[in-house]
């Protein structure tokens, strides 16, 4: 695992140039610390590049939560640690279109 920031792309583009998993975590997941709060309204999230998703899903698991000078409420926490998402079946959803 490798420390990353992204606010349009720079976790998600080199990685898919490496060969390993980079995943910009939904806005308020991951806490900027009690130094920015927020930087440039939300657009950037702190995560990282890994070897996998189970990595990533791990790491995620350890790191997601508020914090404080978070100027957001946070991202609804999931039902259960993502960690037990990556061998989850997908299900099935379907799509209405208007």
């Amino acid at each position: 695992m490798a420390h990353a920031n992204d606010g349009g792309g720079s976790i998600r583009i080199p990685a898919s140039c490496c060969g390993v998993f980079g995943m910009k975590p939904t806005r308020a997941r991951n806490p900027l610390g009690p130094d920015f709060g927020d930087i440039i309204s939300g657009m950037v999230c702190e995560h990282a590049v890994t070897r996998s998703v189970r990595d990533s899903a791990a790491l995620l698991d350890a790191t997601a939560g508020p914090d404080v000078g978070d100027p957001y409420w946070g991202a609804p926490p999931p039902a259960r640690p993502f960690a037990d998402e990556v061998n989850a079946e997908p299900g099935r959803k379907i799509m209405m279109c208007c």
